[in-house]
């Protein structure tokens, strides 16, 4: 333990006389406007503590992701942009895991959809070594859980409950980096998101057009290196404002490069 904060210690000290704009991305300027790649192995952790049985629906399992981001210069006023979609890493993980059609079994599932998440924030604090930027996202999300219940005569019978299916929402963010030295940038992301549609429910879910709809939060904390690795934790989390009080929690473990596109 007193290694690792002597390692801290030395690695925040030498930063003393870099800068944040001096960050470099394989030697090349990395806050020049441009376009990055994310690509990632990563570990997911989905459960719904609340479920019946929740044991069920708790499901782990390897998979990968990408996403975009648009840099932008540490100064006041500039913006920047990030796109993520879970989808296509959790789809080719629910088919090798057999997770995918929970119509047929007792599960959950938890992931963007056809939009994904998009966020914008503007820089509104920069020093030399921290930049703390704020805005907005608009933000999707697919979700259903089926549950296996039991009547009054012992039969179990299967109900998926609101919320399922397709959600549209938005809501404020916020972006905060830090440069620990000049080979490290720590990059923080928090969103949250109130869904205010419900195009598309599950054909088999129960029919409540009127339930209150979802809520959503994402953090995400990612230690980029000079040479273009990095590595992320991310939780999502979705509010389930149902009289069922199903939330879904979401832990990721990412280790991936980021490409300039």
């Amino acid at each position: 333990m007193r290694v690792l904060f002597s390692i801290i210690l030395l690695s925040i000290s030498s930063a003393s006389f870099a800068q944040i704009k001096d960050f470099k991305y394989l030697g090349e300027d990395y806050w020049a406007k441009e376009l990055y790649l994310n690509l990632s192995i990563r570990h997911v952790h989905l459960k719904v503590p609340n479920a019946p049985r929740s044991e069920n629906h708790e499901i782990s399992g390897w998979t990968g992701d990408f996403s975009l981001y648009r840099s932008a210069q540490p100064e006041l006023g500039k913006h920047r942009y990030i796109f993520r979609n879970k989808l296509l890493g959790e789809i080719l993980w629910g088919v090798r895991n057999d997770i995918s059609d929970i119509n047929r079994k007792e599960s959950s599932t938890f992931s963007h959809f056809l939009l994904g998440g998009h966020s914008w924030t503007w820089n509104s604090y920069v020093s030399d070594r921290l930049v703390i930027a704020l805005g907005a996202n608009i933000t999707d999300l697919l979700t259903g859980s089926t549950f296996v219940l039991e009547d009054s005569l012992g039969n179990d019978y299967r109900e998926t409950p609101v919320p399922h299916g397709w959600y549209i929402g938005g809501g404020p963010s916020a972006s905060i980096d830090f440069l620990i030295n000049q080979w490290l940038l720590l990059e923080l992301q928090y969103d949250y998101s109130f869904h205010f549609s419900n195009p598309v429910g599950i054909t088999y879910g129960v029919d409540n057009p009127d339930h209150p709809m979802p809520h959503q939060s994402f953090l995400s904390l990612n230690l980029m290196t000079s040479l273009g690795l990095y590595a992320a934790f991310e939780y999502s989390h979705l509010n389930d404002r149902s009289n069922g009080n199903n939330d879904h929690h979401k832990v990721e473990w990412h280790c991936g490069f980021k490409l300039m596109l």
